[in-house]
Formats: C-alpha cells, structure tokens, sequence
C-alpha cells in the first residue's frame, strides 16, 4: 500500500514545482507585455518618421505653408527616448539614432536658408528686370528686348520650377535655353555697355539661385539618407522585440503545459491513494 507519507510528498514537490512555473509563467507574461509596449512605441516612432517625409514633401511644395516639421521632430525625440529607456537590446545604438534626429533637424534649417537665400536673390532679380526692362525701353524698337528678356525669365522660372529636367525628351536644359535668350538680348542690345553690365548682374545672381538649388537637393538627399536610417533601427528593434514576443511566448505555452501536467499528476496521485484508502 502507498503511504500517506510518500503521497504527501509527492503531491507537495508538484505544488512547488507548480509554484515555481508559475511564477516564471507570470515573470514572462510580463516581458511579453514590455516588450509589446516597446513594439506599440516603435510604431509609433515609424509613424512619427512618415509625417515628417510628408512635412519635408510639403515644405519643398509650399515653403509658406505653415509646416509641423519641429514638433513632430521633438515629437520623434520623445519616442526614441521613451524606446530607449525600455528597451534592453544592447545591439541598437541609440546615440547614432538620437544623433540622426539632430542632423536631419539641422539639415532642414539648412534646407530653410538656402530657400529664403534665394527668395531674397529672385527678389533682387525683380528689381534688376524693372532697371533692364526700362533700359531697353530708352533704346529703339524695344520690342525683340523685351521678348528676349520675357525669355530669360521663363527659362529661370522652368529651372526653378523643374531644375534641369525638360518637359520633352529632346529639349535643351533650361539653363542652356535661358543662355541663348541672354545671347539674343545681347545681339539686340548692339554692345551697350548698360545692358552688357546688367545681364552680367542678372547672369551672376542666376548662377547663385543654381548654386543653391544644388545645395538644396544635396541637402534633401542627406535629409532622407538620416531618415533611411532612423527607419532601419525602428526596424531593427520591432524584428527583435518581435522574436522576444515570439520565444517567450513558447515559454510560456511550455510552462502552462507543464504546470498542468503536473497539477494533473498531483490530482491523480491524491485520487489514486484515497481510493485505495477507502
């Protein structure tokens, strides 16, 4: 016959044991719950990074408009922090993440001053084109001058508008087509000296519009290159946060299965000897 005595410590070792399980059981519910609290700011991270590709695409289309760039940008800080403070994965490198959120924010100043540079450039441009256009209209037939310089101002407002990217597979880039309407200004105007030394003037602060453009596209390519980046650790850190949810949740299942296991065998064990007790 089994004794009391070995029943009730068999049935007292399936209680520990049952005890300990569920602990564990309770300790990984709770990184689970961590680690999907971490995914929820990692979504919110990658949301917060979308709104500000789209401030970026609005700003370049509408510079006047008024833009959420800054908060969403202070708004990203917060997250990251928010992320780092709960997250425990050693191999994300969160000084390169914070220190990309501070280039992109001075790029983007960056980015303001060339356009307020050349704001202030086309308006010393408007200004030039009033001197120019009265300057053709003290000489005879004005008219071919004045065409050539509507000309000139079309082919800059084109490469404002499309850089050097013609309409037509075949056209000429605007600047080499604003070129030749400066050349036919120039052959009208016969060599006077004005008018050479005012389409130089205007030829120079046209030059500096390019020059900033260029930067402005530079600027633009740096900006989405740190914006890659933050995207490319949020990735990291949902892939892993996501593989931690994944294996503790096997835990977990293993745990209850065993933990049930072993209630079972305790409740059988119990069964068994007051049965043949009775």
């Amino acid at each position: 016959m089994i004794s009391k005595k070995l029943v009730l410590t068999t049935f007292s070792v399936c209680i520990v044991f049952s005890i300990l399980l569920a602990g564990i059981a309770y300790l990984t519910l709770r990184d689970i719950k961590k680690d999907m609290e971490i995914q929820k700011v990692a979504d919110s991270i990658v949301k917060t990074a979308f709104k500000i590709n789209i401030d970026e695409r609005e700003y370049r289309l509408n510079p006047y408009k008024k833009n959420k760039i800054k908060e969403h940008l202070k708004e990203l800080k917060k997250l990251v922090s928010s992320c780092e403070e709960m997250c425990d994965l050693k191999k994300i490198n969160f000084s390169k993440l914070h220190g990309s959120i501070d280039l992109y924010e001075k790029l983007f100043e960056q980015l303001k001053f060339y356009h307020e540079t050349n704001e202030k450039i086309i308006e010393e441009l408007r200004k030039l084109e009033r001197i120019i256009q009265a300057t053709i209209f003290s000489k005879p037939n004005p008219e071919r001058g004045t065409i050539a310089l509507l000309e000139i101002r079309l082919q800059e407002k084109s490469y404002m508008l499309f850089r050097e990217k013609p309409l037509l597979f075949h056209e000429k880039p605007y600047s080499e087509k604003r070129k030749i309407a400066v050349r036919n200004l120039l052959m009208w105007a016969e060599g006077d000296k004005r008018i050479n030394e005012l389409m130089d003037k205007d030829s120079e602060l046209f030059e500096e519009i390019v020059s900033n453009y260029e930067q402005m596209d530079k600027t633009l390519e740096l900006m989405r290159k740190e914006v890659r980046k933050i995207e490319g650790v949020i990735h990291c850190i949902c892939k892993a946060t996501q593989q931690k949810i994944d294996f503790a949740y096997k835990k977990l299942q293993i745990l209850l299965t065993t933990l049930l296991v072993l209630l079972i065998l305790g409740g059988i064990e119990l069964i068994v000897f007051y049965t043949k007790n009775i």
